[in-house]
């Protein structure tokens, strides 16, 4: 994979943004947004389970600004939460919000799109995402419907329009953007994105902290996270998980954590043992490693446990 024309040096640490428009709402006020390079713009998610109450807010999302218009990194979990970004990249710039860019299927990552495409905004996505949504659409109409009413009580999905089956190349306006998409990995429809400005890659299937949901494939997971940790990447932004982290230390716990997986269940299945001995024992030492544990480790073992079973 090419390296980056990464500016190393470019900014040194983390600088807060303080919305200070006159006419800024109370929501945008709230809507915490730090610059991580220059012209980057970054929400951090909550660390929360899916079933709290502030569960539209857990993903990562934020904008890229160049000379003539502006890139989305995902939307959030809401048309709330999109409403809400939208209205802080106003206090940022007058510059047209030409593309969102949507990493995955997930509905943390996806559901605020409706806020955008109200703006005229192209979505991007993996040549995959639209029959993930498709697949998921009854489901995501049933179980987030409130998350997904806008201003008018509309409920709908906003699928992407411009599908990226290998890498896309693009430019904001003086401002070079790279995405790829993936074999499965986090899910079967990653896409990376990369600012070549300022270094900074955006990986919606990092999880820094919050424990990794796998979706998609373990072996392929952790090639990916092996190929991009090559890259010459100055920071990157996690899909969950404080940020930005340095690259590519921020993914040695995650790659840790996948190839414990793989290790484990392996060695269980090889000496013939059964689903509940996965469930009970691999992974086990990561549980004090990752937020959210007992919630997802399961499902991970068990997702893992169907991939290797006939291997």
């Amino acid at each position: 994979m090419p390296t980056t024309r990464a500016l190393r040096d470019a900014i040194g640490g983390l600088v807060l943004f303080s919305v200070q428009a006159a006419a800024a709402t109370a929501e945008v006020d709230d809507f915490n947004i730090t610059q991580v390079a220059p012209g980057v713009y970054v929400h951090q998610g909550v660390t929360v389970g899916f079933d709290d109450p502030g569960s539209d807010d857990i993903a990562n999302i934020g904008f890229i600004v160049g000379k003539d218009c502006v890139l989305v990194v995902d939307t959030g979990g809401s048309y709330r939460i999109g409403h809400q970004l939208l209205a802080t990249i106003r206090t940022v710039t007058s510059r047209p919000v030409c593309y969102v860019v949507n990493t995955h299927v997930h509905p943390d990552h996806i559901l605020g799109n409706a806020a955008f495409a109200e703006e005229g905004a192209v979505v991007i996505g993996h040549s995959r995402l639209p029959g993930a949504l498709a697949h998921n659409r009854a489901f995501f109409l049933d179980q987030y419907s409130e998350a997904l009413r806008t201003g008018d009580g509309r409920t709908d999905l906003v699928a992407p329009t411009l599908l990226v089956e290998d890498r896309l190349d693009f430019d904001l306006g003086d401002r070079p953007i790279r995405i790829w998409a993936h074999a499965p990995a986090h899910t079967d429809q990653d896409l990376s994105l990369l600012d070549l400005n300022s270094g900074t890659l955006w990986l919606g299937h990092l999880f820094v902290e919050r424990i990794p949901a796998l979706d998609g494939n373990l072996r392929g997971w952790i090639e990916l996270t092996e190929t991009l940790q090559q890259l010459d990447a100055a920071r990157v932004i996690p899909g969950n998980g404080p940020l930005p982290q340095p690259w590519p230390s921020a993914g040695d716990a995650q790659l840790r954590y996948l190839r414990t997986l793989l290790g484990d269940v392996r060695g269980i299945l090889a000496v013939g043992g059964f689903l509940e001995d996965a469930l009970d024992r691999a992974g086990a030492d990561e549980r004090n490693q990752w937020a959210l544990f007992d919630q997802h480790h399961k499902t991970n073992v068990t997702r893992v446990y169907t991939e290797l079973e006939w291997e």
